[in-house]
């Protein structure tokens, strides 16, 4: 069985909005080359934590379905400066999700010893058991790059924080970390971001997401001599 092809709707959020048929660009981090990817592109595969085909009954449908429908609308709501506090804790199950379907999810310490789970058991499993204290005692930042020079980079595995779009992203953090973070946000948009991204590049797997090729020519990546 092939393992899961990385979600439409996060490809989609990639493109870049002037232009309507624009590529993302897609970054093997194993060997540091790029190539672009359209957005009906259904070949790229990434590493996940279970395997399937996405065919009806399955989370993986039941949860791709959920982001067609509304991660536009969480998106937009963050970028027109709506308060999200109504949305915390569906924040709080996009980024939980995010984290617990990739599978270096399984060899967190926090996460323990787990045989004979088959994949979907395990997200399952994980889905159902959110601790309490990830919505009580952390809040969830959303964070609009209004302009920065910089993108932001997709990684297939952060257990911090989900990039939603190249200038969208949301974060779990401490209360009293929250006004400082906002105030960079603002103030040190470039250089949070640029931050962001290097946080990103340590923490990926073996894929990368970007809608500029000069975020991956950063790292010193090179395109992927194409036939």
């Amino acid at each position: 069985m092939k393992p899961h092809i990385v979600p439409r709707v996060v490809l989609k959020q990639f493109k870049v909005a002037a232009c309507k048929e624009a590529p993302v660009v897609v970054l093997n981090k194993k060997d540091m080359t790029y190539r672009n990817r359209g957005v009906d592109h259904n070949t790229f595969t990434a590493a996940s934590n279970y395997y399937g085909n996405g065919k009806q009954g399955t989370l993986e449908r039941q949860l791709a379905n959920m982001d067609e429908a509304s991660m536009n609308r969480v998106i937009q709501s963050i970028r027109s400066g709506v308060n999200c506090n109504w949305q915390k804790k569906d924040l709080h199950f996009l980024l939980w999700n995010n984290t617990t379907r990739n599978p270096l999810f399984r060899e967190h310490p926090k996460v323990g010893k787990v045989p004979g789970c088959t994949p979907e058991e395990f997200h399952i499993a994980a889905m159902d058991s959110i601790p309490d204290e990830y919505i009580s005692d952390y809040e969830i930042v959303a964070l609009y790059f209004r302009e920065s020079v910089n993108h932001l980079i997709l990684p297939d595995f952060s257990i911090k924080y989900f990039v939603l779009a190249p200038d969208v992203i949301v974060m779990r953090s401490n209360p009293d970390d929250v006004d400082k973070i906002r105030f960079n946000a603002q103030e040190n948009k470039d250089k949070l971001v640029e931050y962001i991204n290097a946080e990103s590049m340590k923490s990926a797997a073996n894929w990368l997401v970007s809608s500029s090729e000069k975020e991956f020519e950063n790292y010193g990546a090179r395109k992927y001599p194409e036939p």
